[in-house]
């Protein structure tokens, strides 16, 4: 959300004060007062403190779904490429 007062400036969903960037999880601006720095991985993130009480400050679990994402089409990919070897191999 924007200040309205023609500054441009985003405020926190949380308190309203002027936020410093977006939640690594919700994209929602947040401030330095209302985050969390995540555990692990290559680098820190800032997550809200709404996200992290919802599943703990860490974004491993995004991580895991995009690896799903990635993986289950390549899998169904040789599937059928086995599938059609036996069909029509040799």
């Amino acid at each position: 959300m924007t200040s309205g007062d023609g500054g441009g400036f985003e405020h926190c969903a949380i308190c309203h004060a002027t936020a410093a960037g977006p939640c690594a999880r919700c994209k929602k601006p947040t401030c330095g007062d209302c985050c969390v720095l995540t555990e692990g991985g290559a680098g820190q993130w800032a997550i809200c403190l709404n996200c992290n009480k919802r599943g703990g400050a860490n974004i491993n679990p995004a991580w895991l779904s995009f690896g799903m994402w990635l993986m289950l089409p390549l899998l169904a990919i040789l599937g059928a490429i086995l599938l059609l070897a036996m069909v029509f191999g040799k």
